[in-house]
């Protein structure tokens, strides 16, 4: 299988000229070091809580079965967290919020509330990617949602281009 950096940007390759090898997919997960880091301060925090009368109250443990892969680092050490992490950690499905709906203000927003693209005409994007925080439950639900209000706004713009072309 092909060797892929971690510091690659994100993609996907052919792993051979053979059509039945699964495809090369990399997506950049964990290659901030601050990403790393902000996962292993959240393992803490968890280990923490799993010392608390709260927890113990109703039988919460914590498993003591390391991963064979990670067995070269000391169990719950930070370089066995940091290599669980890149064994564990992978991109969902169900992904959004990487093309931020908000107003022009908003230097991280991509989209304004009529999902139009900010600087770029006749553009919109009406998928999960809008959404400024992902929803807890399935994204499917919303995002459907976000077609039809799409498919609102574009029958109306169109409309509104028709009625103006007739009237002239």
């Amino acid at each position: 299988m092909a060797s892929v950096s971690p510091h690659k940007k994100q993609g996907i390759s052919l792993a051979s000229n053979n059509p039945f090898d699964k495809p090369v997919i990399w997506s950049n997960v964990l290659s901030e070091p601050a990403d790393v880091a902000g996962l292993i301060e959240a393992i803490n925090i968890t280990l923490k809580l799993t010392n608390t009368d709260a927890l113990k109250a109703h039988n919460f443990t914590l498993s003591t079965t390391p991963m064979d892969v990670c067995s070269d680092h000391p169990f719950l050490s930070t370089e066995y967290w940091v290599c669980a992490l890149r064994q564990s950690v992978v991109p969902r499905a169900h992904t959004g919020g990487t093309c931020k709906m908000g107003p022009s203000s908003d230097p991280m927003a991509v989209v304004d509330p009529q999902l139009r693209v900010y600087g770029v005409g006749g553009l919109r994007i009406a998928d999960a990617s809008i959404m400024p925080m992902v929803t807890f439950a399935d994204t499917a639900g919303p995002t459907m949602m976000i077609g039809e209000r799409a498919a609102g706004f574009i029958k109306k713009h169109s409309m509104q281009n028709f009625q103006r072309g007739c009237l002239q």
